[in-house]
C-alpha cells in the first residue's frame, strides 16, 4: 500500500515512467527527485479521486447509478488496475475544474465583497489564476492560490482542485446568504465591528449570521442587523445559566430558523453556517460573563 492507496511502488513506477516522458516531451528520462516526487504525488491524486468517487458517488450520476456502483465496488473488491485507477481519477479531476469554472463564473455574475480587501482579492483578482495555471496533469495537488479570505468552513485539509472546488461552493453559499439583506446595512455592521474592516482578514458571513441570531434573539427585525444598547441586556440573559454545549444547541436552532424562514429550509446552507455555531457560542459565552457582548453586537453610536 502506498500513501493511503491499495497500490504499491511497483504498480505505480510504469506510471511514473509514463508520466516522465510526457512530462519531458520524449526528450529525456532523466528529473529531478523533486520532480519524481511531484510526478508521483499526480499519480496518487488521481488514483485518491477515482477512490472517493467510487466510494462516495460521482455528484453527476443520479442515486440508481451510484448505488450500482458502490455495490460492485463492495462486491468486487478493489480489482481495478493502478493504470485503470490514475486515467479515470484523472478524468474526474479535469471534470472538476470545468465544474469548478462553470460555478465560479455563475458566482461572478453577482459577487459583492463588502468592500473587504481580502475577500474581492482572492476571489476576483485570484481566483482566474487558478484556471490558468492550474496543472491537472503533472502537478494537481497544487492549487496554487492562498485562499486568503476565510470560510467558515476551512478548506486546509484539502489540495488542488478539491480545495478550490470545496472553497468556491462556500463561497457561493456565503453570498446567498449575504444577499438577503442590504449590502449597505451589511458594510454598516462591518464598520461598527471594526472601522478598518476592509483591511481584516475576516468573514463577512459569520458576523452578518451572529448579528442576525442577535436580533432574533432581542425580538428586532432580522434584516435589519441593527442591535442596541438594550438588547444587550437581554442576549445577557439568555446566556446566563447555559453552558457551552446547551448555548450551541440553542444557536443552531436559531440558524435552523433563520434557513427555515429566509431561505426556504436551504440544506446546504444551514449544513454550512451552523460550523459557525461551536465558535460562536464560545465566544458569546466568554463576552457575556465579561461583560463586553458589545465585541459580538456592535452597537451604533449615538450622533
Amino acid at each position: 500500500m502506498m500513501n493511503g492507496i491499495n497500490y504499491n511502488m511497483e504498480e505505480l513506477l510504469p506510471l511514473v515512467e509514463k508520466l516522465t516522458i510526457q512530462y519531458t516531451s520524449n526528450e529525456s528520462s532523466s528529473i529531478t527527485y523533486e520532480t519524481a516526487k511531484m510526478l508521483l504525488s499526480a499519480i496518487v491524486y488521481c488514483i485518491r479521486e477515482d477512490a472517493q468517487a467510487r466510494e462516495h458517488g460521482d455528484a453527476d450520476l443520479d442515486p440508481e447509478e451510484v448505488h450500482r456502483k458502490k455495490l460492485n465496488l463492495r462486491m468486487s473488491g478493489n480489482n481495478k488496475s493502478a493504470k485503470d485507477a490514475y486515467e479515470e481519477g484523472y478524468g474526474l479531476v479535469i471534470k472538476k475544474v470545468k465544474k469548478a469554472l462553470v460555478l465560479y463564473n455563475h458566482i461572478m455574475e453577482d459577487f459583492r465583497a463588502y468592500e473587504n480587501i481580502a475577500y474581492y482579492d482572492t476571489v476576483v483578482k485570484g481566483m482566474p489564476a487558478f484556471f490558468q495555471y492550474y496543472d491537472a496533469k503533472f502537478n494537481p495537488e497544487n492549487h496554487i492560490l492562498t485562499l486568503d479570505y476565510p470560510t467558515i468552513k476551512s478548506v486546509h485539509h484539502l489540495s488542488g482542485i478539491d480545495a478550490i472546488y470545496q472553497y468556491l461552493e462556500y463561497i457561493f453559499l456565503e453570498q446567498l446568504f449575504l444577499k438577503a439583506f442590504s449590502e449597505d446595512v451589511i458594510i454598516r455592521l462591518l464598520k461598527r465591528f471594526d472601522e478598518n474592516y476592509n483591511e481584516l482578514f475576516i468573514n463577512a458571513a459569520s458576523i452578518v449570521l451572529e448579528n442576525a441570531a442577535g436580533c432574533f434573539l432581542a425580538q428586532k427585525q432580522i434584516s435589519s442587523l441593527k442591535i442596541e444598547k438594550e438588547d444587550l441586556t437581554v442576549i445577557k440573559e439568555f446566556v446566563q445559566g447555559k453552558n457551552k454545549a446547551e448555548l450551541k444547541e440553542k444557536i443552531n436552532e436559531i440558524i435552523h430558523t433563520i434557513i427555515k424562514h429566509v431561505y426556504g429550509g436551504n440544506t446546504a446552507l444551514y449544513k454550512y453556517l451552523s460550523a459557525d455555531a461551536d465558535d460562536f457560542s464560545v465566544r458569546l459565552l466568554t463576552a457575556a460573563e465579561n461583560n463586553c457582548l458589545d465585541s459580538l453586537f456592535p452597537v451604533e453610536s449615538m450622533k
